[in-house]
């Protein structure tokens, strides 16, 4: 892992120092370059963005032979580059502290680096820099065995290298995106490895590899990986070819890994003494550079090829390696806990920005709803204003031909005159019943919204515009279906049941079969009778109340009966005479006046009777309301 991380440092910083690039047991410059740097830091004060690269430069160098001055370096670059406003310093020392933590395995402190040079480089629109983030990133999570998250985080940077050729040419001219590509394609088939997916793993590596040579830059790492997973599957002659081949550059710790490749396949192989000659070099060189895991592999192995020559050196080396092992696992053990706590805070941070924003837009509908409602308001104020004003012309209407009546003789015009002044008495008082209909519903949406959710009020606001659509459509008209009649009962009494959180429940029943497409009767006649029930009956009941409307035809006349398990009319009274709210129904009383002249206008017989319901003690049990009315049928309608 460590070879993929360095080699994207390099590729990364190579022409961000804009000094040469100097390869002593790893990355870096040469000791001739720190000591002028530091020389340069010692003599030079001032506090400017040239004291901030040359601070960022060194840290480069130091990041992963020396990773605490690396730190040193890095963190004094990253103060004095947020002092200057040095936002692109800033950013990239962020990036070479979080290489340092990571070489000393402090994942979290890493990762927390990492995250603030990402959120830098989003803010200067930088995707070469995020990328470089991304790819650091999933290093961390392919170490913490984290690989599906660790490709999750590959495959992001390199679709961002891929749409940002010019950003990446810009930043590292002198190194082709395919290099960069191919390092990408390498890491992906790292984490696949690890993950045990083999087939993906050898498709990304043997991608990688392919790229490496057709550039003719002959690095060890392609082969190194390509190799490991020819291992792992077991083609041990693959492997051997990948080990084996002639490199330009090998660092020390690739040599190391190529070593104990090699040993690794004889031991396979059971060819202990070309497993010992390998494993050797592996591992004096390892504790020659203080490489832990080089020196781990090639002991334990070592400790195999002497078990049938030397068991005393067998056992030597098995305890060397099950010592570097151990204290692997304690160093691992820490660095996953403090991981696995900073991504829990980390989680909480993002559960929590997460519940801002839904808090931030719930206020922003609730707003909308505010205002669409305040509309809705002002709409319905002014078609109740138009209404009214309608009302007032055909009153005056009404009074005009009052006085042509009085002052004509014949009886025949006379009786002409006083039929139509009944019709336009009973337009005006259905333009009457429209607004004070209206005004209820408004009070009923404005006491939702207040008590309950938006959600339900938006629900409460979709049938209650169906409702009037159909209200302002049907009070224009002098009779209309029964089944568009029970439509907008219906939809008032689901309203109603809503408001009230289902405190009661409705049921309309057919005692006989009804044509409701066929049978016309004046429109909004039912509704004031429910209205009543609800708000003067079941409203005040304790328990689950109930509200049943009976349909029934018989001679040309319908018959509905309403009935409630409310409180009943006396003790709606002493309630209203005990509430502050003292508002006089006007529903009931419109709806006499419109079957007074209904009965006048059309020699109609409609009348309803209210009886008061009791139980078997005596005790108040509802109330019933019997409505009798003549209706007409479509043929006489369209007529």
């Amino acid at each position: 892992m460590s070879t993929a991380k360095q080699v994207l440092f390099f590729i990364t910083q190579i022409f961000l120092s804009a000094v040469c690039f100097a390869q002593t047991t790893g990355f870096g410059f040469g000791r001739e370059q720190i000591d002028s740097l530091k020389k340069l830091l010692s003599t030079e004060i001032k506090e400017d963005t040239i004291r901030a690269d040359r601070l960022f430069y060194l840290s480069n160098s130091y990041i992963y032979d020396n990773p605490d001055s690396g730190i040193y370096y890095a963190d004094s670059a990253l103060r004095l580059s947020r002092k200057l406003g040095y936002t692109i310093r800033e950013a990239w020392a962020n990036y070479n502290l979080g290489e340092a933590y990571w070489v000393l395995g402090d994942y979290a402190l890493s990762m927390q680096y990492y995250l603030q040079a990402m959120d830098l480089f989003k803010q200067m629109k930088r995707p070469v820099g995020v990328s470089s983030m991304k790819n650091s990133i999933g290093h961390i999570y392919e170490e913490m065995s984290g690989y599906k998250q660790a490709l999750q985080y590959y495959f992001e940077a390199r679709k961002m290298d891929e749409e940002n050729p010019d950003d990446l040419k810009l930043l590292i001219p002198d190194i082709p995106m395919e290099a960069r590509l191919m390092v990408n394609d390498l890491s992906i088939a790292e984490a696949y490895l690890g993950g045990n997916m083999l087939d993906s793993a050898l498709f990304f590596a043997k991608r990688g590899f392919t790229k490496d040579r057709e550039l003719g830059q002959n690095w060890t790492y392609p082969a190194l990986v390509l190799g490991s997973i020819y291992f792992k599957r077991n083609q041990l002659d693959s492997a051997l070819y990948c080990y084996r081949l002639t490199f330009k550059q090998t660092a020390q710790n690739d040599r190391i890994d190529i070593n104990n490749g090699i040993a690794a396949i004889f031991s396979k192989r059971n060819q202990p003494d070309s497993c010992r000659h390998y494993a050797t070099m592996a591992f004096d060189t390892a504790q020659l550079i203080h490489y832990r895991k080089g020196a781990m592999h090639a002991s334990e192995l070592l400790g195999w090829a002497y078990e049938k020559i030397n068991s005393v050196k067998a056992v030597q080396y098995y305890k060397i390696s099950t010592a570097i092992k151990d204290s692997l696992y304690d160093r691992e053990k820490l660095s996953r806990v403090n991981f696995l706590v900073f991504a829990e805070k980390q989680k909480e941070q993002e559960l929590l920005a997460t519940r801002e924003k839904y808090q931030e837009r719930l206020k922003m509908y609730g707003l909308l709803i505010v205002v669409a409602f305040s509309l809705l308001i002002a709409l319905l104020l002014w078609r109740s204003n138009r209404h009214r004003q309608k009302a007032y012309a055909l009153l005056q209407k009404q009074a005009e031909n009052e006085l042509q009546i009085q002052k004509l003789e014949s009886e025949k015009t006379k009786s002409e005159l006083q039929h139509q002044a009944s019709e336009l008495e009973m337009q005006a008082l259905r333009a009457q019943m429209n607004p004070h209909f209206i005004f209820n519903c408004l009070s009923s949406i404005n006491r939702f919204i207040l008590k309950t959710d938006t959600e339900a009020a938006s629900n409460y606001l979709t049938k209650f515009s169906r409702l009037i659509r159909m209200v302002l459509n049907n009070s224009k008209k002098a009779f209309i279906s029964l089944e568009d009649e029970l439509e907008m009962l219906c939809l008032y009494l689901d309203m109603e049941k809503l408001r009230f959180k289902d405190s009661f429940d409705y049921r309309i029943t057919f005692i006989n079969s009804i044509d409701t497409g066929n049978v016309f009767v004046p429109p909004l006649l039912l509704q004031p009778f429910a209205e009543n029930a609800i708000w003067h009956g079941l409203m005040h009941r304790e328990g689950q109340g109930l509200l049943e409307i009976e349909l029934s035809m018989d001679n040309k006349i319908l018959t509905c009966v309403i009935t409630d398990n409310g409180v009943g009319r006396n003790k709606a009274s002493e309630i209203k005479s005990k509430s502050i709210e003292k508002q006089k129904s006007m529903g009931l009383q419109i709806t006499k006046e419109r079957l007074a002249l209904h009965n006048k206008n059309h020699d109609a017989q409609t009348f309803f009777n209210i009886e008061d319901l009791t139980d078997n003690e005596g005790k108040s049990a509802g109330t019933r309301v019997v409505l009798k009315m003549n209706y007409k049928e479509l043929t006489e309608v369209v007529a």
